[in-house]
């Protein structure tokens, strides 16, 4: 939430410095605020796309499914958001969950081939409420990909109507 903030103000401010500029034409004016707009839009994609826009709890928890050996306590960093993504099967009261266990398929020498989540209620195992590769997905994902994109893509057609529009004024000049 934070990036959509800054990248809001970045944009404010860069258009009020822009249309405050007395000199120029206003076409010149939309022409640079659309820049700014896709380059804002792409320096997010940028940043989505290298993981700085991860959370760290998400991907903490992930790891620590993956390689810790018996169950994830209630007070573990990013729990609730594992309940929330991962709701618990009918039947089973959110409230009352204490753990997250795993049951791991693995070969000979310990390697893990599947594994397979389930919450501990009480003394009982719920059914298995993701894979893995499920948690490791949620980890790994972000709201901000679709933001970025829109940002750029509104930027991009902006500065695009601008040019075509100047193309077109210039030949009706000639």
């Amino acid at each position: 939430m934070m990036l959509i903030l800054s990248l809001v103000l970045m944009v404010t401010v860069a258009s009020t410095v822009i249309m405050l500029l007395p000199a120029w034409p206003i076409e010149r004016k939309l022409k640079i605020l659309s820049l700014v707009i896709l380059f804002t839009g792409l320096v997010a994609q940028l940043l989505d796309q290298i993981g700085c826009l991860r959370d760290g709890d998400k991907l903490g928890l992930a790891k620590k499914i993956y390689s810790q050996s018996g169950g994830i306590p209630k007070d573990a960093a990013g729990f609730e958001k594992f309940v929330r993504a991962f709701p618990p099967p009918p039947g089973a009261d959110k409230s009352a969950i204490t753990h997250i266990v795993k049951d791991q398929l693995q070969t000979h020498d310990a390697y893990a081939i599947a594994i397979t989540l389930r919450y501990l209620v009480g003394s009982e195992r719920t059914t298995p409420v993701a894979t893995y590769q499920e948690v490791r997905a949620w980890a790994e994902s972000t709201q901000y990909g679709w933001w970025s994109l829109s940002i750029a893509v509104v930027g991009l057609f902006l500065a695009a109507f601008l040019v075509c529009r100047g193309i077109l004024k210039c030949k009706k000049k000639i």
